[in-house]
């Protein structure tokens, strides 16, 4: 009886993290010029077989990463046909893994924590977040978590294999770099006083292996695209950093924001990290093994107060290493880890139907999706030419509607370029407005059809979103 209870709420567990991550999906994921971008280059490697080192490329165009995220991603891109949301099935999938690899590694560690801790994988606003959109620092925890669990486990091969996929961690974003390495010095330093080399040896060639074919590639290809490239235009040494004289205020900032980030509150904030601070001091009494793991998490804060801006992203990239100090085993302190917890499952509580039912950022990848297959329909259907289009009077602050570009890039629509609206013989204009604002909206985009005729008009059903096709002002 009591084994058939816990193949229940095993299954129970399951069925709510698989809930919590893919559920409404299409509707509530962000789809920006980056996952458009992103999007389009998957396309291109499926349909032509391309194998290429080139990955994301950040907005400015001044960081590219490997192409890493797009080989873990394009196998779901594919199974929703290249559709907006599909790259998003992938990290959700992800998501999902990162949970079972946590419990794995909360089950070895810690398992008077084991139950606590699954509740807190099933509404803990971080892991919604990176589960429910497609973006490269997302994908960081699972293969984190992964190189963690690996760590743990006895022999070389594993230490190896665990380098490694830091090193993949690496590659889905560069600021890994900096817990990485502190984890790997701290685990030198107790190498050399244990007088046990293979541990750091194994873990530092797997690092190694992974990403040496781009250190290759930037030698011989000079000036270099990945690491050369990167270093020059990297956002600390561009300048926009902030001051090491400001450092003691920033640093307690981004503190904070942390904070915030794991509850939701900020009052939870104060009260967790007052609980957190206590049990620093503690570990640190104590000499605590878990500091081999909160260390790399505060390497991640302290870089953050260097960058320009405070995001969530940045501190991901640490998440992993936070959360095994927390649920590191200790003969002490058990209250304070357990109330922490507690205390963050209770934020995340009230943030779980937002993250369910209202989209990251307007629009939704289901309105993109309906309003980009009707766009292709009718361009088929009439066979129309010199097609353009723009996205005003909505949400949507980008004008020229470059993720509907992108996205009728992959249905293998022809558009004209958005430098040549004087040549447009037919205008898309994406909105929520009506057809007299649009008319008069002031973007110069309208110049050439503000009189012209609509000779189409699509509602996406269930939203504010439509679509109109204007033709050229009559002459």
């Amino acid at each position: 009886m009591k084994y058939k209870f816990k193949i229940f709420w095993t299954i129970l567990f399951f069925i709510s993290i698989l809930f919590t991550r893919f559920y409404n999906l299409e509707k509530t994921t962000r789809f920006t010029r980056d996952e458009s971008q992103n999007l389009v280059d998957m396309h291109r490697i499926y349909v032509d077989r391309e194998i290429t080192f080139v990955g994301p490329i950040n907005y400015g165009e001044t960081i590219v990463y490997p192409s890493t995220t797009f080989y873990m991603l394009l196998p779901f891109a594919a199974l929703g046909k290249f559709e907006p949301y599909s790259p998003a099935l992938g990290t959700a999938f992800f998501g999902f893994l990162t949970v079972v690899v946590i419990m794995l590694i909360t089950r070895e560690l810690n398992r008077k924590i084991l139950l606590l801790t699954a509740i807190l994988l099933i509404v803990w606003f971080p892991f919604l977040e990176t589960s429910r959109w497609a973006w490269n620092p997302h994908l960081v925890p699972f293969t984190s978590f992964l190189a963690i669990y690996l760590f743990f486990r006895k022999g070389p091969i594993y230490k190896l294999f665990s380098g490694f996929l830091f090193g993949l961690s690496f590659h889905l974003h560069y600021l890994t770099i900096v817990s990485f390495s502190i984890f790997g010095l701290y685990t030198f330093v107790i190498s050399v006083r244990e007088r046990k080399f293979k541990k750091v040896i194994y873990l530092a060639l797997g690092f190694l292996i992974a990403i040496i074919p781009f250190v290759i590639f930037d030698f011989r290809n000079p000036p270099g695209l990945f690491f050369n490239y990167y270093i020059k235009n990297n956002l600390i040494s561009s300048g926009a950093g902030g001051e090491l004289t400001l450092f003691p205020k920033t640093f307690l900032e981004n503190l904070y924001n942390v904070l915030v980030l794991l509850t939701q509150f900020k009052i939870l904030a104060i009260l967790v990290g007052l609980l957190l601070s206590l049990l620093i001091y503690i570990d640190l009494i104590k000499k605590s093994k878990s500091l081999i793991y909160l260390f790399p998490a505060f390497g991640q804060i302290i870089i953050i107060s260097f960058l320009p801006f405070y995001e969530n992203r940045y501190f991901y990239l640490g998440l992993p290493f936070f959360l095994v100090w927390l649920i590191y085993p200790r003969t002490y302190a058990s209250m304070i880890v357990k109330l922490s917890i507690v205390l963050m499952i209770t934020g995340s509580l009230f943030t779980v139907k937002k993250q369910l039912t209202l989209p990251i950022r307007e629009p939704d990848t289901y309105s993109i999706r309906i309003i980009t297959n009707h766009i292709k329909e009718i361009v088929a259907k009439d066979d129309r030419k010199n097609i353009n289009i723009a996205a005003l009077a909505s949400p949507d602050q980008d004008p020229l509607a470059v993720i509907y570009r992108h996205t009728l890039q992959v249905k293998e629509v022809d558009l004209l370029a958005d430098n040549q609206f004087d040549i447009t013989d037919n205008l898309f204009v994406v909105t929520t407005s009506d057809e007299d604002k649009i008319r008069n909206d002031p973007a110069n985009v309208m110049t050439w059809f503000r009189k012209g005729p609509v000779v189409d008009r699509y509602d996406v059903g269930g939203t504010s979103w439509k679509v109109y096709l204007f033709n050229r002002n009559s002459k």
